[in-house]
């Protein structure tokens, strides 16, 4: 697949709230052409973007996501905590994302980041919605996860849709059959401590390298030049002239 080599992380996280419409609306004026962002369920099992599995560092809220209704997601400031230029910012609907991101020409990089024990009804339900409101003319979602059972059940529901596999620093023994199993079309790398021989083993399987969170400009570029396609950051003015 092809993918640019910038891709806003959860929006434009160094600029505006993260995973909010705003954020999306920010990355979109820097000449970001993806962004990336988390969906999870709320207990009525409305798809809408949070990345933790509370919402205390980024609303003015407490408590588990899972254990909340929509009605009472949606009643959180998401954007004050980050400043008060962004008090009034909610929690975006995963449906009002794809319907933001679509006209913004925005390529998106789904991250099921489902809340504990919840992988299977995340995934259906999220494949789900991103059918309904995706645009058929626009390019097919990335579908990313650390969880494998959330990778399982995207291959069997959408296996046109391309498949990201996230891995953390420490690689399990068995990445690379993992990897195979599911069709992965790119590994999703953390950037941290990666050298020229790291990253040669990574592109043994001949996979597009995704790095996340890039917000170095040197390290960036010393990235590119060893075969990562494409990196994450939070703020992609650092790379303006990669866009």
């Amino acid at each position: 697949m092809t993918v640019p080599f910038i891709i806003g992380h959860r929006g434009a996280k160094a600029l505006a709230p993260e995973n909010t419409l705003l954020g999306f609306k920010r990355a979109a004026i820097c000449g970001v052409t993806c962004v990336e962002f988390d969906v999870k369920l709320s207990k009525d099992n409305i798809p809408f973007l949070l990345h933790d599995d509370t919402v205390d560092r980024t609303t003015d809220g407490t408590g588990l996501a899972k254990e909340m209704t929509w009605a009472e997601l949606q009643e959180l400031d998401a954007g004050s905590w980050m400043g008060t230029q962004f008090a009034g910012e909610r929690l975006p609907s995963f449906e009002d994302t794809l319907k933001l991101c679509a006209p913004l020409g925005l390529a998106i990089n789904i991250e099921l980041k489902p809340c504990p024990d919840r992988d299977q009804e995340t995934t259906e339900i999220v494949l789900d919605v991103a059918k309904k409101f995706w645009p058929t003319t626009a390019p097919a979602p990335l579908i990313s996860s650390f969880e494998r059972e959330s990778l399982r059940h995207a291959q069997r529901l959408a296996p046109d849709w391309a498949r990201g596999y996230l891995l953390e620093s420490n690689l399990p023994n068995d990445w690379k059959e993992f990897a195979e199993e599911i069709d992965a079309a790119t590994l999703n790398i953390n950037q941290a401590g990666q050298t020229e021989s790291s990253l040669a083993d990574l592109k043994s399987l001949g996979k597009p390298l995704l790095a996340y969170t890039c917000n170095d400009y040197k390290h960036g570029l010393f990235l590119k030049q060893h075969g990562v396609s494409a990196i994450f950051t939070d703020n992609p003015l650092l790379f303006a002239d990669q866009l």
